[in-house]
């Protein structure tokens, strides 16, 4: 039974359960869409309201945005909330899903491929290109570096002298192949190296996708350890310091 339960805790995940916040904010939007009309609509679009209350309860302590409504809300209830201390968020056990995205601590028969490499191969078979282009919001060229595995190599194109980087290989949109992700997925991540959910293989039920990791300079290595055989994207040393933004 202690070995039951404990396979059946690995198919499980601690998700916060807490109500919404600010219910009694929304608007009842008139709009109805019915169900054979194709999405997005533009003419159903433009006659929804805008929601700008938040409503999830982590954000419970960040700033309204200013409307005219909110000048005549009493300040006093924010005041009282700066003042208690932190409460313990509630959870609740819920099972994962087949199509759940993991961490490095998920293995499995059907995944190992996408996780690890050829125990043949080392990390250093993995190749670095530069990628250079004019960013006029920095004012300066910006350089980004790609560290690409061999085994993923077949997702870009490169030049004939020097391997230089060129440009990424997607499938065509008018392509009916329905084992392949059209468009590249980037997953920004720091700090994450060992928790992140980057194994993706069972969320896209193991059809070919092309995945890169947007990664900070300095915690590249990190990356690169615990994920050796995805690709990435590694920013310019001067966003190291930089914010999630």
């Amino acid at each position: 039974r202690i070995l039951f339960r404990m396979l059946i805790r690995l198919l499980e995940v601690d998700v916060y359960d807490e109500e919404e916040i600010n219910a009694n904010h929304t608007e009842n939007s008139e709009v109805t869409q019915s169900s054979n009309d194709h999405w997005p609509d533009i003419e159903i679009f433009s006659k929804m309201s805008f929601d700008l209350n938040v409503h999830d309860p982590k954000y419970r302590t960040i700033s309204p945005v200013y409307t005219e409504q909110l000048s005549r809300v009493k300040q006093e209830a924010s005041k009282e909330t700066t003042s208690e201390e932190p409460k313990k968020r509630e959870t609740v056990s819920m099972m994962l899903t087949k199509l759940a995205a993991y961490n490095t601590f998920h293995h499995c028969e059907q995944c190992h491929q996408y996780m690890d490499i050829n125990p043949a191969a080392q990390i250093s078979d993995s190749t670095l290109h530069a990628f250079t282009f004019s960013s006029s919001m920095l004012g300066e060229e910006v350089q980004l570096h790609f560290i690409i595995p061999k085994s993923k190599e077949n997702h870009f194109v490169f030049s004939k002298q020097g391997k230089h980087l060129e440009s990424m290989r997607l499938p065509l949109v008018s392509d009916k192949n329905l084992n392949a992700v059209k468009s590249p997925i980037f997953t920004p991540s720091s700090g994450r190296h060992e928790h992140g959910l980057l194994n993706l293989y069972h969320a896209m039920e193991g059809i070919s996708h092309l995945h890169l990791l947007v990664v900070k300079e300095y915690e590249m290595p990190l990356y690169r350890k615990y994920w050796p055989n995805h690709i990435m994207l590694v920013l310019p040393g001067m966003f190291n310091n930089a914010g999630v933004g």
